[in-house]
């Protein structure tokens, strides 16, 4: 038997001061915290940068000697995870959709968002460590995200299911951007037959799970959620001769020593893991039922219709818009005009052809692109629920 001291983290890494306030008097802060030897395994997110990633394997290295990072996109897919134990094989998924690479004020697409492998041995335990960070939500009443969301969580879903059956047991650590009761996260558990950690728990601390958008948090500001949500998660499994208890889980609060700011604008959630074998158990995937799946994804692929829908009317509207830019364009140039709006029109026609450039790639590149990643989604999901594929 063991036992395994486990913690997950969005560590609000950005590198944009203004964004992301005392990001390096934070991850400081992370590292000292973290550094004790208190914990046998760390999961952390939106660690953006190669400094901090380095500054916290040197605060980590004594007590949480083996790391993985795992790279993706233009700045990295913010994921890495701290072990005691050596890490004996790593894989990573990037996700099909993950944004738009125009929104830069949100960033995701730039991250390369995906699912991170590492499998670790302790004695004689196959362990199987995932992580992941979903594309952000903005906005609750007009989630323009949601299809990606639904669609990353299948993605997710599909690669633990595939790649833990040969392990003895699976931890997930990460934020999933979802709640219990949104679409994705009942994905996520019913698919890839995951338990989560707060649920289960035999004991706690906390009065309440919530880890993001908490009114004591420095870095909360008005949000659609009173009293804050529950978005970060340790989810788990166990296979056939094996059995796992979660003995406590806990949400927690640490501020920077000598400020008035905590660690991060998330609460780390933190789980002790009891894992020992079991000849008669079945495991859990085999212990509880597959109720609501085909359900929850009956739901998914309705989710996918609409995105879809939308993108089509998307792509017909920058359609339109592109021809009419480039009708204009031909137009201004053969109209009598004074000398003097000679540079103005020039201008304008300027601003024509990079709008019906935009247009095109936009129409035709991004959201094409788009659509083709739900659609393969909406494939996968059809095989899974045994339907035929409609072309």
């Amino acid at each position: 038997m063991v036992v395994l001291k486990v913690l997950t983290l969005n560590c609000w890494g950005i590198e944009v001061p203004i964004v992301c306030k005392y990001r390096h008097q934070r991850m400081l802060a992370i590292g000292n915290l973290l550094s004790n030897g208190e914990y046998d395994i760390l999961f952390l997110q939106e660690v953006w940068s190669n400094s901090d990633y380095k500054l916290l394997s040197d605060k980590l290295g004594s007590s949480l000697p083996y790391s993985h990072y795992f790279h993706s996109g233009a700045i990295g897919s913010g994921l890495c995870i701290f072990s005691k134990f050596p890490i004996v094989e790593t894989l990573f998924h990037r996700f099909q959709i993950n944004g738009f690479p125009h929104k830069i004020q949100h960033g995701d697409w730039f991250g390369g968002k995906g699912v991170g492998l590492c499998k670790i041995q302790v004695e004689d335990f196959d362990i199987n460590l995932y992580i992941s960070h979903l594309h952000a939500e903005y906005s609750r009443t007009n989630d323009v995200y949601l299809s990606h969301r639904i669609s990353q969580s299948f993605e997710l879903s599909q690669f633990i299911k595939h790649t833990s059956q040969n392990c003895h047991v699976t931890i997930f650590g990460g934020d999933l951007n979802l709640q219990t009761d949104d679409l994705g996260y009942k994905i996520i558990t019913s698919t890839a037959l995951l338990a989560d950690a707060w649920i289960t728990k035999k004991s706690t601390k906390t009065e309440k799970g919530f880890t993001c958008d908490r009114k004591e948090n420095y870095f909360t500001s008005a949000t659609d959620y009173p009293d804050g949500q529950r978005i970060d998660y340790l989810l788990y499994r166990y296979n056939n001769g094996y059995n796992v208890s979660v003995e406590e889980c806990n949400v927690l609060y640490h501020q920077v020593p000598g400020q008035c700011y905590p660690i991060s604008d998330h609460e780390p959630v933190v789980a002790n893991f009891t894992i020992d074998k079991s000849p008669n158990s079945k495991g859990f995937a085999e212990s509880i039922t597959q109720v609501g799946r085909n359900q929850h994804l009956q739901d998914a692929l309705e989710k996918l219709d609409t995105g879809m829908k939308e993108i089509r009317n998307d792509r017909m509207f920058f359609s339109i818009l592109c021809v009419i830019m480039i009708v204009l364009v031909f137009i201004i140039p053969s109209c009598e005009y004074y000398s003097i709006l000679t540079i103005l029109l020039s201008l304008i026609e300027v601003v024509l052809v990079l709008g019906a450039g935009f247009s095109v790639i936009y129409g035709l590149v991004i959201k094409l692109s788009e659509e083709n990643s739900l659609y393969s989604t909406k494939s996968d999901i059809l095989n899974l629920l045994g339907k035929p594929i409609k072309q």
